[in-house]
């Protein structure tokens, strides 16, 4: 039957066969890790992994029990406590938090174990897909609107002019080009004629020569 004993730090655990060693009580085992290890047997506390703590005049061997074939025990040293007010700090520190009231539990769980955010968005996405026709039925109506539209030919604006100053300038400018054009016909006709009558009495010189 062993008793095994994990010590503090980087040293290795102390394992003690109850039956062969000296060592027969819990103060005897203090004392050994006094000796051995250089630590106090006021500071020492010894306990199982339950938390149990043993006394000094328990014996190794009625820890074990008979059932079992060993025990796992813990060393710990007990450390000096500060100088009070802990508790204060605690309820002040506790007194602001709650005062920070917030509104996002996505990260609760309800009663299956399932987060709320997971359940919000999986509600989500079933809405999405329950109005994904009528979002389709949006989509084609408003491409066949623009096709529609394309289609159709744009109408012609008419504007009414209504310039009675612009119309009679127009009339006038109108005139006059007509009389320079008119001119500009009858002299150049005076100058073909002329030219006509000058070859005519060059042709009748020239065979008024050759006879």
């Amino acid at each position: 039957m062993s008793f095994i004993l994990n010590l503090i730090g980087d040293l290795k655990p102390l394992c003690i066969n109850v039956k062969d060693s000296p060592i027969q009580t819990i103060g005897d085992l203090k004392y050994y890790v006094e000796k051995t290890y250089g630590i106090s047997r006021d500071e020492q506390k010894i306990s199982t992994y339950s938390g149990k703590y043993f006394k000094n005049e328990d014996k190794l061997i009625t820890s074990i029990g008979p059932q079992h074939d060993f025990q796992i025990t813990n060393l710990s040293v007990s450390v000096l406590g500060g100088k009070g007010g802990f508790g204060s700090m605690l309820r002040a520190q506790g007194g602001k938090m709650s005062s920070k009231k917030t509104t996002n539990v996505e990260s609760c769980r309800d009663l299956q174990g399932r987060r709320l955010k997971t359940i919000n968005e999986a509600t989500k996405l079933v809405e999405y897909l329950n109005k994904e026709s009528e979002r389709k039925r949006k989509r084609k109506e408003e491409i066949d609107k623009k096709i529609e539209e394309g289609l159709k030919v744009p109408s012609k604006k008419r504007h009414r002019f209504d310039d009675m100053e612009y119309f009679e300038n127009h009339d006038k400018i109108m005139e006059n080009i007509k009389g320079a054009v008119s001119q500009a016909c009858s002299k150049g006709i005076q100058k073909n004629k002329g030219k006509g009558k000058e070859k005519a009495k060059e042709k009748e010189v020239k065979s008024l020569a050759l006879w």
